[in-house]
């Protein structure tokens, strides 16, 4: 019989025709000269309707090594810690004629694109820069770099072109790009033809080939410009375009969704925990939450409960963490606590979850048929969870509680089959890992049946 996962979460001076490509602030990607990753090729035909469909696109999973970010120098810091707090979200595809591209992301202080009468200038606030260069360039200056953004005071689709690439004159359209507002969320969908920027043998069009790209999200206001930017190459630190993501077109969709997920890179399941339209369907007011597996894979998550938790209000839309890295749109938060539970189970107080006592809550599940449930991990796995700690809960009978585990007890080892949960914190941590004794625990049962058990108290590791 195939397990699920479960995830128990406890809280849950420029020229105004030319971008900019130096910056009063700027800090460079960890993983500089190293962003490399494959798209598949479209499966399903191009629909610019809002809805990023599978086989339309397949997401590219952004590392966080990968991004770069300029800000102006107005309010450096704040607007650092904006951008490292806006987590953008990307899918690409392509077929003989286009390259497609969507983007998906939050901007907690609100869109402004004031650019209506100068286009040219939107680099610095509400729009997204697309850069194009031949795969494996090294003409620094080579690109094709357009801005595409949504105005904030007429709702029209705003376009530029800041470096024309062959030169032949390429101007996108509404018929290349689309954007929506829904919110302070915004969605992109885009596509660009091969012929505008690809002039070299090994670039565009066919399976094998590749090219170089980047990506800059402005999410500043006015002139005070905030840049996220995937790899290096156009904004902050000069245009080279030899620094830009270089990416491989494949024939197949990248990510694995199959009994195995040996292959390197691949994003198995992507959750995010957010009120965003897409990102879920449901209510936090009845057992019917549904969160969506954002790749596109099927492992989709699902509500259940566990002993009298459906007299409990569990779920709930919280404002979310107040650390900078962690800060996003309203975030679900998971009430599973003592005081809940013991309004409805009738166990001693000094009782704990561990002793079998106030046990009853909420939790989320894979689907019966998510291909999660039945693969294998031959080259290893690794996981990004951000969580925050509620003040409400309580260390001594909290502690041990699982973020992301598989279900099941091992009988010989008493433990889960694999399960990362927190171990010790104190109320004051905020959930960063390492800050005022926060741990986490990583325990794994191999087929064997040898068990790992690893803690991680003093800060992070690799598990």
């Amino acid at each position: 019989m195939m397990k699920r996962f479960a995830l128990i979460l406890l809280a849950a001076a420029m020229i105004l025709t030319l971008a900019a490509g130096a910056s009063a602030f700027f800090e460079a990607e960890e993983a500089f000269g190293e962003v490399k990753f494959s798209i598949g090729k479209q499966t399903t035909a191009w629909n610019p309707d809002g809805t990023i469909s599978d086989g339309e696109y397949f997401q590219v999973a952004i590392d966080p090594t990968w991004l770069s970010y300029a800000i102006n120098d107005n309010d450096t810091d704040a607007g650092l810690a904006y951008a490292k707090a806006t987590t953008p979200e990307l899918w690409m595809s392509w077929d003989e004629n286009y390259v497609y591209a969507a983007t998906r992301y939050t901007v907690s202080e609100g869109h402004e694109n004031k650019w209506d009468d100068n286009p040219g200038s939107m680099w610095y606030s509400g729009a997204v820069q697309f850069n194009y260069a031949n795969f494996d360039e090294v003409a620094s200056e080579y690109r094709l770099e357009y801005g595409v953004g949504l105005s904030s005071e007429t709702g029209s689709t705003l376009f530029t072109v800041w470096a024309d690439g062959t030169g032949e004159g390429y101007q996108p359209t509404e018929e290349d790009a689309k954007v929506w507002l829904d919110g302070n969320t915004l969605t992109y969908e885009t596509r660009c033809p091969w012929s505008a920027f690809a002039d070299e043998d090994n670039t565009g069009y066919k399976e094998g080939n590749g090219f170089n790209t980047t990506f800059v999200w402005s999410i500043g206001a006015g002139q005070d410009y905030v840049h996220i930017q995937l790899a290096e190459g156009c904004t902050g630190n000069g245009k080279h375009a030899e620094n830009m993501a270089q990416v491989t077109l494949a024939g197949d969709a990248p990510a694995s969704s199959g009994s195995s997920a040996g292959g390197a890179g691949n994003t198995v399941a992507h959750w995010r925990f957010q009120k965003v339209d897409g990102y879920y369907t449901g209510s936090v007011d009845n057992d019917n939450l549904t969160f969506v597996d954002l790749t596109g894979n099927g492992n989709d998550l699902v509500t259940r409960t566990v002993g009298n938790g459906d007299q409990l209000d569990i779920f709930s839309w919280d404002d979310g963490c107040d650390i900078p890295t962690a800060k996003g749109e309203t975030a679900l938060k998971f009430d599973n606590t003592k005081a809940k539970a013991a309004t409805v189970d009738p166990y001693s107080a000094d009782e704990t979850s561990y002793t079998g006592g106030y046990t009853s809550g909420k939790y989320l599940e894979t689907v019966a048929d998510a291909p999660i449930n039945a693969m294998t991990f031959e080259n290893g796995f690794s996981f990004e969870i951000v969580y925050k700690l509620s003040s409400e809960l309580d260390n001594n009978y909290n502690r041990y509680t699982g973020l992301f585990s598989r279900q099941g007890v091992d009988d010989a080892q008493n433990e889960p089959p694999f399960s990362i949960a927190l171990t010790e914190w104190n109320n004051d941590a905020n959930g960063t890992l390492g800050v005022n004794a926060t741990g986490m625990q990583y325990v794994h049962i191999d087929p064997d049946y040898m068990k790992t058990n690893q803690e991680y108290n003093d800060g992070t590791g690799t598990m």
